[in-house]
């Protein structure tokens, strides 16, 4: 920019290049002044000064695996009316005990009954090595009181999605949590616990770190997952694609609840009961499930970016 410009002419100078530019940005974090480039027109980028991370298309907070188009039609439908969104207290399918849910994991049990059951579907559910699912929409699964055909089996498809839409946030903001506070608290176990070293420690922090980005991508999967149950009652042959991606999807969330009922688990409880070896096994477990949401993670980015080309290409 020319020396003799003065400030304000500088200012919209480059406002304007940015915006005729898709590889920069100006930086959405509270009053920070940089200008983020990147070398791909779309995507998540970080800002080095403020460290913020935001989509470089449409700057709101990262949204994979859905596009801003599905993000923007999500708020539409979801953003100024949540009335019918559930909350955060439940009644315990077993003895119908008002639950609230106050950490991230979903496999709850009853405090009155001991009733275990799923925070989103309130089946019941074994132990946390049990595999469960339910993120699959049924269309034909009738709740009281329903009648078929009507508005309200729309109304329960969009609470279904919301409802999982909502919980993974939830958890999310849990683990963010358990993020912030890792520094102090790994600080205090490596001081306290001889066995538990700085590398013991790291891979506690990198689990809870995969445990946020994870809880987010799963957040937003069912952004996805919503608009392609929408596009498969218009168009039969997204069918298959809609099935390959929750059984994916389910995958990953499996993983997720093991991870974090894993670094929910006192490091100091689990050597009270079971000593050395016993706090081994539970590093190696955290260290294994979280690569395993990191590799899930990128086959789901694969597959929906593989899906959204073949379609492009098909509309051509």
């Amino acid at each position: 920019i020319a020396p003799g410009l003065g400030p304000g002419r500088q200012r919209a100078l480059v406002s304007l290049f940015v915006e005729k530019d898709p590889h920069y940005a100006f930086c959405p974090g509270p009053d920070c002044p940089v200008v983020v480039r990147s070398e791909s027109s779309s995507g998540v980028v970080e800002c080095v000064e403020c460290d913020t991370e935001f989509c470089l298309s449409c700057l709101n907070a990262p949204h994979v695996p859905a596009t801003c188009e599905d993000v923007v039609q999500w708020e539409k439908l979801f953003g100024s009316t949540k009335f019918w969104m559930k909350k955060n207290t439940k009644l315990c399918p077993g003895c119908k005990s008002p639950i609230e849910k106050n950490m991230g994991c979903n496999h709850m049990t009853c405090t009155r009954c001991q009733f275990e059951f799923c925070w989103l579907c309130l089946r019941e559910m074994g132990s946390h090595l049990e595999v469960h699912e339910c993120n699959v929409f049924d269309p034909f699964q009738q709740e009281d009181g329903e009648e078929e055909g009507s508005g309200d089996k729309l109304r329960r498809r969009d609470v279904f999605f919301s409802d999982r839409f909502e919980a993974h946030e939830q958890a999310e903001v849990f683990a963010r949590g358990q993020l912030r506070e890792a520094d102090e608290t790994l600080q205090k176990l490596v001081d306290r616990m001889r066995i538990f070293d700085a590398e013991d420690a790291n891979i506690v922090l990198e689990a809870r770190e995969a445990l946020v980005q994870c809880r987010q991508f799963l957040k937003h999967s069912y952004v996805t997952a919503y608009n392609l149950q929408r596009e498969e009652q218009q168009q039969q042959q997204q069918q298959q694609t809609l099935q390959i991606f929750q059984s994916y999807q389910g995958v990953l969330e499996s993983f997720a609840e093991r991870l974090s009922y894993l670094s929910e688990r006192n490091p100091t409880i689990i050597y009270n009961h079971g000593g050395n070896e016993a706090v081994y096994k539970h590093l190696r477990a955290m260290s294994f499930y979280t690569l395993s949401v990191k590799k899930y993670t990128q086959r789901i980015i694969r597959f929906t970016e593989t899906c959204r080309r073949n379609r492009h290409r098909s509309s051509q």
